[in-house]
């Protein structure tokens, strides 16, 4: 049985995925998300929508996850972690006083260790590791972190997080002629994008005489408000919109020397990667949406700049445009990076954790 909090096509590969170690998979998410996502409902595993009910700015409450619980009586459990969710709490509980083991996908404390109340944190997850079978980390620089705030090893185990991309452009296959330098963003369109951040960048490499076109693929609430100001600073850009069809982004990625995430990123980056994209991104781990950005190295298979500055986006740009060779060479590591990620697929790194080590599914072999 899996919770998450809401559906989103990225993650069908992965519960799709499950079906071939497990002879029944359910999962319980709410399906009716705002832009900048897609909700698909199809696949091998049983899908039931849950309604989400919000209380003040941060809490929230998902209907209807003990009643099936109850109903279901599942042999496993495997729900996202987050402390926000009432229901989270309710499950934890109750899993435990019927002795189901439940796994925790989990982002860890990757961005707290700086808090003032991270003491809180590291005894919340201190806790919830005591009441549970085990965390299911995003990457391993998570589980360091759960580490260092006192969590056993044993409780740990890491599920690089990535996405599956059905449509990937490897290097030898990404023309290098481009008519004007032009850059790639995906993401949602949204506080914390820093869209108009690399809008700036775009404009100091025009005064320098870089003139860089970008393709912007993505919705949300801020996308009239950036194309507003795209005109009015006379920029080449095209927004797409939302496009989730891996091909499409792949084609219009041909064209494109790197992707540019100048706000607080996720696995976008990853995307980057798939598609033999420069991912660049700021250097400020602990303000990322996600710890994915620490699968960059800069300088080998990604660039990062100093958060908020579009002096120093500029310089990470200018970089790229100037030495064709490194870029080239960094496009390279960047798609062997993706191709390490995926190489033991998510859903056999998740079933091996929650049942023991397991041979490779035969239909994931061909993969």
């Amino acid at each position: 049985m899996l919770i998450c909090p809401v559906l989103t096509s990225y993650r069908q590969h992965l519960y799709d995925g499950l079906c071939d170690y497990f002879e029944y998979v359910s999962l319980y998410a709410d399906s009716k998300i705002g832009k900048g996502f897609e909700s698909n409902k199809t696949g091998r595993f049983k899908f039931t929508h849950v309604d989400t009910f919000r209380f003040k700015k941060s809490l929230y409450y998902q209907k209807g996850i003990l009643k099936a619980f109850l109903s279901e009586k599942p042999d496993l459990l495997f729900i996202t972690q987050d402390f926000r969710a009432m229901n989270f709490w309710l499950i934890l509980l109750v899993a435990k006083i019927y002795g189901v083991p439940l796994f925790l996908h989990t982002q860890g404390v990757y961005n707290k260790e700086t808090r003032r109340s991270y003491f809180v944190y590291k005894f919340l997850y201190r806790c919830v590791a005591a009441m549970s079978a085990g965390y299911i980390c995003y990457t391993e620089s998570v589980k360091q972190g759960l580490l260092r705030a006192g969590v056993a090893e044993t409780k740990l185990t890491v599920m690089d997080n990535t996405v599956w991309n059905l449509h990937p452009l490897p290097p030898d296959q990404k023309a290098e002629i481009q008519i004007r330098p032009t850059a790639l963003y995906v993401g949602r369109l949204r506080e914390g994008c820093y869209i108009p951040l690399l809008f700036d960048a775009m404009e100091i490499l025009r005064e320098s005489g870089h003139n860089l076109s970008l393709e912007i693929i993505g919705d949300g609430d801020q996308r009239s408000i950036f194309s507003e100001i795209a005109e009015e600073r006379d920029l080449d850009i095209v927004f797409h919109g939302a496009i989730y069809d891996d091909g499409t982004i792949t084609e219009i990625s041909r064209k494109c020397m790197m992707g540019v995430y100048p706000g607080d990123a996720g696995l976008s980056v990853i995307h980057y990667m798939s598609i033999s994209l420069v991912p660049i991104t700021h250097s400020n781990l602990a303000a990322h949406m996600g710890p994915e950005p620490s699968f960059i190295v800069d300088g080998y298979n990604g660039l990062m700049f100093e958060r908020g500055s579009a002096q120093d986006l500029a310089r990470a740009i200018s970089k790229l445009l100037e030495h064709p060779e490194q870029r080239q060479q960094m496009s390279r590591n960047a798609f062997s990076t993706y191709e390490k990620l995926g190489e033991i697929s998510m859903e056999h790194k998740l079933a091996s954790a929650m049942v023991g080590p397991l041979p490779i599914a035969p239909s994931q072999t061909d993969l």
